[in-house]
C-alpha cells in the first residue's frame, strides 16, 4: 500500500484507542508524551463508526509520520475481525486509515496496545497479565518484556466461557466472563435492581456506598465474577503480576476497589503483585501512538520486539 509523502514532526505518531462508547484521539511525541487529546462519543451503527475513526486520525494526522489504533476485539495483520462490543466485524481498517491518512498505520487490540504502554512505562515486567475491564474485559500477557501475541489474538480473556448458562455474547458464546464482571454487565445491573429512570452505573454505586441491598448484591455478584474469572487465568499462567486498567479501575472508587480486594482472596491470584495500570484511561491511545512509532522505527532492542 502506497503513501503520501507528508512532512510531519518527526518521532510523533496518532494514537486512536476506539472504546465501547466512546473514541479517545491524541498525539504521542517522540519522548513518549501525550498532547492534543480529544475524546468524541461514538456514533451508532458500523459504518458511522469507521467513519468517525478515520476522521479522527486525519484531523490528528496533519502533523504526524504515522497512526495507530487500538479497538476492543480480535485484530489480525492490520484486519479487525470481530469487535462484539462495536458491532464491526472482517475490517481492513489498517488499509482504509493508509487510504485515508496517507500515513503508515497500524492497529492493535485495546488491551494489547495498553499494555505495550505500560511496559515502555515501566510497570509491567517479568511474566505480567494486563487486565482491562471497560465496557467489556480485554487482557495482554507480557512474558520477558515481549508482548505475547500467538496467531494474533492472544489475552481474548473477556470470551473465556465462564457460565454456559449465561447471557448471549456478540462472539457468539453465551456466558463469556466479560458479561458478568464488565461495565457493561453492571449497567444492565443497575437497569434490574434500581427504581426510576434514572438508572446509571454511577447511580448503582452511590447506593450500594449508602448500603442499599439490591445494589450491594449487584455489585458483589459482579466482583465475585471478576474474581473467578482472574483467578482461572491465573491458574493457568501463573503470573508474577497482574495489571488492572481499563474504564472502570481507572475511575477508581468503589467498584476498583472491591474488584480488587475480591480477586486478591483467591486462590491462583494470591503471590501475584497486583498493581493498577501507571497509564490509566489514556494507555490505550498511548499504546496505539507507540505502536505506530514501531511500525516506521522499530521496537527498541529488548522491549515488545514480537509487536
Amino acid at each position: 500500500m502506497m503513501t503520501r509523502s507528508r512532512q510531519g514532526v518527526p518521532g510523533t505518531t496518532v494514537g486512536i484507542d476506539v472504546g465501547g462508547t466512546m473514541l479517545r484521539g491524541g498525539l504521542v511525541g517522540p519522548d513518549g508524551s501525550l498532547r492534543d487529546v480529544v475524546r468524541r462519543p461514538l456514533p451508532h451503527g458500523p459504518e458511522a463508526r469507521h467513519a468517525a475513526v478515520l476522521e479522527l486520525a486525519r484531523d490528528l494526522g496533519q502533523d504526524a509520520v504515522a497512526v495507530g489504533v487500538a479497538v476492543a476485539g480480535v485484530v489480525d495483520d492490520g484486519r479487525l475481525l470481530l469487535s462484539a462490543n462495536l458491532g464491526l466485524g472482517d475490517i481492513d481498517l489498517r488499509t482504509a486509515l493508509v487510504e485515508s491518512t496517507g500515513l503508515p498505520s497500524e492497529v492493535v487490540n485495546d488491551a494489547q496496545a495498553a499494555a505495550l504502554a505500560e511496559v515502555r512505562g515501566g510497570s509491567a515486567q517479568g511474566l505480567v497479565l494486563v487486565v482491562t475491564v471497560g465496557t467489556g474485559i480485554g487482557g495482554a500477557v507480557v512474558l520477558d518484556g515481549k508482548l505475547v501475541r500467538g496467531r494474533g489474538f492472544a489475552g481474548e480473556i473477556g470470551h473465556v466461557v465462564v457460565d454456559r448458562g449465561g447471557l448471549p455474547c456478540g462472539c457468539g458464546a453465551a456466558g463469556c466472563w466479560e458479561g458478568l464482571a464488565s461495565g457493561e454487565s453492571l449497567r444492565r445491573a443497575a437497569e434490574r435492581v434500581l427504581p426510576g429512570p434514572d438508572r446509571t452505573v454511577d447511580r448503582l454505586v452511590a447506593a450500594a456506598d449508602s448500603g442499599d441491598p439490591g445494589a450491594v448484591g449487584a455489585l458483589m455478584e459482579a466482583a465475585e465474577a471478576f474474581a473467578d474469572g482472574l483467578n482461572g487465568m491465573c491458574a493457568v499462567l501463573a503470573p508474577h503480576r497482574i495489571v488492572l486498567g481499563g474504564g472502570v479501575f481507572a475511575r477508581g472508587g468503589l467498584v476498583a476497589d472491591v474488584y480488587r480486594s475480591q480477586a486478591s482472596t483467591r486462590r491462583w491470584v494470591r503471590g501475584a503483585e497486583i498493581t493498577m495500570a501507571a497509564q490509566g484511561d489514556h494507555a490505550g491511545l498511548l499504546g496505539a501512538g507507540l505502536a505506530a512509532r514501531d511500525l516506521v522505527a522499530g521496537p527498541p532492542t529488548g522491549v515488545l520486539a514480537a509487536l
